[in-house]
């Protein structure tokens, strides 16, 4: 059986439209799991004013060793499947509807997922700055919000800016994961594709194709920034 090249050019128009999804997914996630990062690192990194907050400490640590030790298939499908035990209770909530939607469950997932390592690697990237910095912050009376969020966190993202591009990368690939609980995003659409016209190998590499140039394109861009960056820190 030859490789059809006519059926793999064919098949880009209907799965660029499908990369817009998985763009979209991969961008939401990314803005969420972001700031849940930086609220989770915050806490973290706070020192315990009381017993609530050790607990809520204890609550973070328990979901950050959930979430970076489980697959994240397995986390999508506890949400979109799982969750539907607790219907009764999420429904008192006024949730229920959202976790009976495909797409806030892989936004969800999603997100809780690029968070808890996101959020490791800025606490990581924190313990490792000198202290020299939030002492004098502190003998300025800066609060430790303050202190977080102007001196540590700045540090602490450029620090860590090669491994958050790594890990940008890897929440773009596993986007393609939200297919399995019937959302068409960009493998989702070659499925279809495969199916239809009985083309697997032009499908995939097709697809393939998409999410690799996607992946370069990052990767070039977080470079392009890191050497903008050094040179800023060289020419001062």
């Amino acid at each position: 059986m030859n490789f059809d090249f006519l059926l793999f050019q064919d098949s880009f128009p209907q799965l660029i439209e499908a990369t817009g999804t998985t763009l979209y997914y991969t961008l939401s996630s990314l803005f969420l799991g972001t700031l849940l990062a930086i609220f989770f690192s915050w806490i973290l990194m706070a020192p315990t004013y009381s017993l609530v907050f050790t607990r809520l400490k204890t609550l973070i640590k328990i979901y950050v060793y959930f979430f970076r030790g489980t697959p994240l298939l397995v986390q999508l499908f506890l949400i979109y499947y799982g969750l539907g035990q607790f219907s009764d209770t999420l429904e008192t909530l006024g949730i229920w509807g959202l976790f009976q939607k495909a797409w806030f469950c892989a936004l969800v997932a999603l997100s809780l997922n690029t968070a808890a390592y996101s959020s490791q690697m800025l606490i990581g990237s924190m313990k490792a700055l000198p202290t020299g910095e939030t002492e004098a912050s502190q003998s300025l009376g800066l609060s430790y919000t303050q202190n977080f969020l102007y001196i540590l966190l700045p540090r602490a993202f450029r620090q860590i800016w090669p491994s958050y591009g790594n890990e940008v990368i890897l929440l773009l690939k596993a986007t393609s994961l939200i297919s399995t609980i019937t959302i068409v995003d960009l493998l989702g659409e070659a499925r279809n594709l495969a199916s239809e016209n009985f083309a697997p190998i032009e499908m995939f590499c097709a697809a393939g194709l998409i999410y690799l140039l996607m992946t370069s394109a990052i990767a070039f861009i977080f470079h392009h920034v890191e050497s903008k960056n050094r040179q800023a820190l060289e020419a001062h």
